[in-house]
C-alpha cells in the first residue's frame, strides 16, 4: 500500500498554514484600515497598495495553495521511512510555495501590465514615462527579496508544523484510521 495516501495530512496542513494566513488577516486589517483612513481625506490611489495588497492575498490565499500543493505531492510517497523523514515535508512545502508564489507572481504581473497599459501611464498614475519593462524589473526585484526572506522561511517554519502535526504510520500496511 502506498504510505503517503494512507497518511492523513488535513490536521498537519491546518496547523501549518495558521502563522501564515494569521499574518495575512492582520496584513489586511492594517490594509482596510489604511483603505479607510485615506479615503476620507480623498485619496483614491496610493501607491503602496500596489505591493501590500498582492502580499496580503498570497498570505491568506496562497499558503493553503501550497499546502495542497505539498500534500499532493507527499501522497505519492511509497515508502512510509521516507515520508516520516522531516527532510522531506520542507522539500514538498518548499517546492509548494515556490509554485504558489511563481503564480502569484505571474498573475500580479499580468494585472499590473493591464492596469498600465488601460490608463497609458505608471502604477502611481503620476509618472507617465515609467515603462513596463521597468516596472516588470521592479517587480521581479520585488518578488525575488520577498521568495528569499519570506517564502523560503516560512515555508521551512510551516513544513517543520506540519511534520510534527502529522502523524505517519510505521508500516505501510497499517491505514492511519486504524491507529
Amino acid at each position: 500500500m502506498n504510505a503517503g495516501q494512507n497518511t492523513k495530512m488535513l490536521r498537519g496542513a491546518i496547523w501549518a498554514c495558521v502563522i501564515p494566513v494569521g499574518l495575512g488577516l492582520i496584513g489586511l486589517g492594517f490594509t482596510i484600515f489604511d483603505l479607510m483612513f485615506y479615503e476620507q481625506k480623498k485619496f483614491i490611489v496610493r501607491t503602496h497598495h500596489f505591493f501590500t495588497r498582492p502580499v496580503v492575498l498570497s498570505f491568506i490565499l496562497g499558503t493553503p495553495l501550497a499546502a495542497w500543493i505539498a500534500c499532493r505531492h507527499l501522497r505519492t510517497i511509497n515508502s512510509a521511512e521516507k515520508l516520516s523523514r522531516w527532510r522531506r515535508s520542507p522539500f514538498e512545502g518548499l517546492v509548494g510555495a515556490t509554485l504558489a508564489h511563481f503564480g502569484a507572481v505571474c498573475l500580479y504581473v499580468i494585472c499590473v501590465w493591464l492596469f498600465v497599459d488601460l490608463t497609458g501611464g505608471g502604477y502611481d498614475m503620476s509618472q507617465r514615462d515609467v515603462g513596463v519593462l521597468e516596472i516588470g524589473f521592479k517587480m521581479l526585484t520585488f518578488n525575488t527579496v520577498l521568495w528569499l526572506f519570506i517564502t523560503l522561511p516560512l515555508s521551512l517554519i510551516c513544513a517543520t508544523i506540519f511534520w510534527r502535526v502529522t502523524k505517519f504510520p510505521d508500516d505501510p500496511t497499517v491505514r492511519q484510521a486504524d491507529l
